[in-house]
């Protein structure tokens, strides 16, 4: 019997550290990297690339943004940002990235965080393959490129 609890003891710690390193990722938020590619009826010679991270504990999505060959990234419709986290079933807008982009070699980039109810971001953690990053710009206003979280 006291072989089995010194058997057991390196099982029990390792499945510890396991929790604790399951949480404190958690803590830190969930990266996502999102290449981003013209879709039908958007701008065919665009391409970019998103890096998001999600954090349910504090309410925030950070992201970095950078995009070629699509324009100036702009608001389709006055109060929207110019990117925005979509669900794929009714491509409303889910989560406003609140963007403010800067010119780049050859493109466009933005950084920074916007504000997050936690529901959402736990939503997309579930099914991260019913939520994309889309791109708006004057000449495609739906969409100029995007890219499906998962």
């Amino acid at each position: 019997m006291k072989d089995i609890r010194y058997m057991l003891r390196p099982v029990a710690l390792g499945l510890g550290a396991l929790l604790l390193s399951a949480t404190a990722a958690l803590a830190a938020g969930r990266p996502f990297v999102v290449p981003l590619s013209p879709q039908a009826g958007g701008d065919q010679d665009g391409s970019g690339l998103a890096s998001l991270t999600l954090n349910p504990g504090t309410g925030e999505v950070c992201y970095t943004i950078t995009v070629a060959n699509i324009g100036e990234p702009t608001e389709p419709a006055f109060g929207l940002g110019a990117a925005h986290i979509h669900d794929v079933a009714t491509g409303g807008i889910f989560i406003d990235l609140e963007t403010d982009w800067t010119a780049s070699d050859g493109g466009f980039t933005t950084t920074g965080c916007t504000e997050a109810d936690r529901g959402a971001i736990l939503a997309i953690f579930q099914d991260p393959s019913a939520y994309y990053v889309n791109i708006h710009t004057s000449e495609f206003p739906a969409g100029a490129i995007r890219g499906l979280l998962g």
